[in-house]
């Protein structure tokens, strides 16, 4: 929520898997962007839509959210083929490793650690509540964005901090 509705704006344009977790659907409708949902897992769907941008859309900014996996049914977003298609369009990618983090990678730190193309996703965010077995979330991003989401975040702003114990928690855990 934290992350979406800061840094994406009405005039903006969001591709979105079909599939992908209920926050996700409903942080993206907050922000009243357009938004085009493509079928589950399928590229060609997603990139005849992107395709389909015309001079003025090509002016504003792109997204592409997805899960990296799915909750319902466990399957794996098609990361590379997404970052081939956000490269090629100019957008921006926004993942969400909730049911990755600690499962795939070497070091557990989720599908865009296993495909090796972690440098090439814009964000990531995640939560704590899974696999590490404590409260809270994470995101991760350039720094500028990091900075701008600590200072424009309104569901970061107005929440309260993790407890020290949550903390030490996830960082044993991780």
């Amino acid at each position: 929520l934290a992350v979406i509705t800061t840094l994406i704006k009405e005039n903006d344009i969001v591709f979105s898997d079909e599939f992908n977790h209920a926050s996700l659907i409903d942080a993206i409708r907050l922000t009243r962007a357009h938004s085009s949902v493509y079928r589950h897992r399928d590229t060609r769907h997603l990139a005849a839509g992107l395709a389909k941008l015309n001079r003025t859309d090509r002016q504003k900014q792109r997204y592409i959210i997805t899960d990296a996996v799915f909750s319902m049914d466990g399957d794996c977003a098609p990361l590379a083929e997404i970052v081939r298609l956000a490269r090629q369009y100019r957008c921006h990618i926004i993942v969400d490793e909730a049911h990755a983090t600690g499962v795939l990678g070497k070091h557990g730190r989720g599908l865009e650690e296993q495909l090796n193309i972690e440098a090439k996703i814009d964000i990531s965010l995640g939560t704590l509540s899974k696999a590490a077995g404590v409260i809270g979330g994470f995101v991760t991003g350039a720094k500028n964005f990091i900075a701008y989401l600590r200072s424009k975040g309104r569901p970061f702003i107005f929440t309260t901090a993790l407890p020290p114990p949550a903390c030490a928690s996830a960082i044993e855990a991780i």
